[in-house]
């Protein structure tokens, strides 16, 4: 049993440093604006954003349908990512 505890939290860090991955690969642009620390932050804040337990608490605890909590995640990601406008 321990084996099989071990075995799965292993897969839950790497889903979750795939994430990232996708996270960095996405928002490329607006992250390439941040210094090193801040990027870093921010791939956590948004890792946690949008992680499986975000999701359940939205749509489980909350009550959210599929469609409300995207757009929840849509717009706690703009209002988090800096701006690749020209004014930026």
């Amino acid at each position: 049993m321990q084996d099989q505890i071990a075995e799965l939290r292993k897969r839950v860090v790497m889903v979750r440093l795939a994430n990232i991955e996708r996270v960095k690969l996405m928002y490329r642009l607006e992250l390439s604006r941040l210094s090193e620390p801040a990027r870093e932050q921010l791939l956590v804040a948004l890792a946690v954003l949008i992680s499986f337990e975000s999701w359940d608490q939205m749509r489980h605890c909350y009550g959210l349908s599929m469609e409300a909590a995207q757009g929840v995640w849509r717009s706690a990601i703009d209002h988090m990512l800096p701006s690749t406008s020209a004014r930026a």
